[in-house]
């Protein structure tokens, strides 16, 4: 009788099939992180979009851009250099005065604007009985970005991962160098800062070269390359907290790291290749480089200015 050899695989050949598999793996993975990313950013592009529908509904309702955020002298004075409350108590920020236009209609009607967003070291979470913490740690989606990294010990849904244009103000190390604090030119020269009102009709460089929203993601600690968690979703105490503004002391565009302007600036931070997400006060929105120039930069941030360049 005829016999027949079965005959396997030898290493070599393994080897061979597991080195062109390993390969391609290789060369697929790229693409799918990029799909990813892209996913990522086109809903960031989403939340940003439907911030700036909810400002322009806000405008259309009161007549103005609601303030960067709301001081209340019942709410403790303000202090200490560093820009937080001696009482202890934390301005409300633009966050909230939008929540009826981005789908947290509820969340809104248990917030009480009458007193304070008072907050707590562990984990920013208000400790006044009037904002519980089913308030503070539900940030709407659109306040969240997806690309944005967590880092640990944050506490979930507590932060955002975006900030109001305050203009390219200075920011430094005492209160009166917040945008909202001081009266120089650049100081308060976007669309909001505390107990502002900007209207459109302010708005005399176009609606459209201005920005309204950019991404400042919640892991920059006061916009340096550290982790943290230093962007809480409505309570604001220092400028960090939901404003974006320039430096005095050193050109910051976005995902600066080089010092100076690292060093306690404000600027957008973004976990986006390449640069951040921006809205522009006619509702459209764009991706801005990190290699944007400065001066066109600087235009897009302020509303009067009369400056004559093109928009990016």
């Amino acid at each position: 009788m005829a016999r027949f050899r079965h005959r396997g695989f030898t290493l070599v050949e393994l080897l061979v099939v597991i080195a062109i598999i390993g390969i391609l793996i290789a060369l697929l993975l790229p693409a799918v992180q990029a799909a990813r990313e892209a996913a990522r950013r086109s809903q960031c592009n989403n939340n940003l979009k439907q911030m700036s529908l909810a400002m322009l509904n806000y405008e259309g309702t009161y007549k103005s851009f609601c303030p960067g955020d709301e001081e209340n002298p019942t709410y403790g004075s303000w202090g200490n250099g560093g820009g937080s409350y001696n009482g202890g108590g934390r301005a409300i920020g633009w966050p909230a005065f939008l929540l009826p236009w981005v789908e947290s209609l509820a969340l809104w009607k248990t917030m009480n604007f009458n007193v304070d967003a008072v907050t707590v070291p562990n984990g920013l979470l208000p400790s006044d009985a009037n904002f519980s913490t089913t308030v503070a740690s539900k940030t709407p989606v659109a306040y969240i970005c997806p690309s944005a990294h967590k880092v640990s010990g944050e506490t979930p849904g507590a932060q955002k991962d975006y900030a109001i244009n305050g203009g390219p103000g200075a920011v430094l190390s005492g209160a009166t160098t917040c945008p909202e604090r001081c009266n120089a030119p650049t100081c308060g020269a976007g669309i909001a800062w505390a107990n502002s009102g900007v209207k459109l009709s302010d708005l005399t460089d176009g609606t459209s070269g201005t920005f309204m929203f950019m991404e400042q993601a919640h892991w920059a600690a006061h916009a340096t390359a550290a982790t943290g968690n230093n962007n809480p979703f409505f309570s604001v105490s220092y400028c960090s907290e939901g404003y974006i503004v320039g430096s005095s002391n050193g050109n910051s565009p976005p995902n600066c790291t080089i010092p100076p302007c690292n060093v306690n600036q404000r600027g957008p931070y973004s976990d986006h290749p390449g640069g951040i997400m921006v809205s522009w006060c006619d509702g459209h929105t764009s991706f801005i480089s990190n290699t944007i120039d400065w001066a066109t930069y600087v235009a897009c941030m302020t509303r009067a200015n009369n400056e004559t360049l093109q928009a990016p």
